[in-house]
């Protein structure tokens, strides 16, 4: 078995093992690190996407979630930083003229997650409560087309459902998962 097949077969093993705690996880760390760059979810999950932050936020969820929100941003903004380095150290390694970048990556600091009033929901603090949603459409849409949660989650935050669930004034947010999913079949 070559090295790609190996990583090929490990990455379906998480993809198998992810379960519905796991992938809020990532749902909330991409609403999350929405709100602190002021991205739309479509933005946040095309770069979740390109650095591979959602398989990195399953493979280690067992620490991870147990980190408070901003530690786990912060560790998120320098995976996507290493990895935008990779990038730079592989294209600049394309240049027979160049010489690779040196890179690395500092252990995460530690950070509280303090209190939130959460007596309200208002545009600033939907992004809390809009991952368990996110979460459990991805996993009804996954069923139905047979992809990996995580798969469903990232072409959902690419829709204009989510635009429109992202939006505190739809008031969307006031339906369950399953609800949610309903409307979100019907409109498409």
């Amino acid at each position: 078995m070559c090295m790609l097949d190996t990583i090929s077969a490990k990455r379906d093993e998480i993809y198998a093992a992810a379960n519905d705690a796991a992938v809020a996880f990532v749902a909330f760390c991409l609403e999350s690190y929405k709100t602190r760059h002021a991205l739309s979810g479509h933005e946040s999950a095309r770069i979740f996407c390109r650095y591979g932050v959602g398989d990195y936020l399953l493979e280690g969820y067992d620490i991870l979630h147990s980190f408070g929100e901003r530690q786990i941003l912060d560790d998120i903004d320098r995976f996507i930083e290493v990895r935008k380095q990779k990038e730079a150290q592989d294209a600049q390694a394309l240049r027979p003229d160049s010489l690779p970048l040196p890179g690395g990556s500092r252990l995460p600091q530690v950070h509280s997650f303090g209190d939130r009033d959460m007596a309200e929901i208002t545009q600033s603090n939907l992004h809390l409560i809009l991952h368990w949603k996110t979460a459990g459409m991805a996993e009804l849409w996954a069923h139905d087309l047979g992809i990996t949660p995580l798969e469903a989650l990232m072409r959902l935050y690419s829709t204009d459902f989510y635009r429109r669930l992202e939006d505190e004034s739809t008031k969307l947010w006031t339906n369950s998962p399953e609800q949610l999913y309903i409307l979100f079949r019907e409109a498409a």
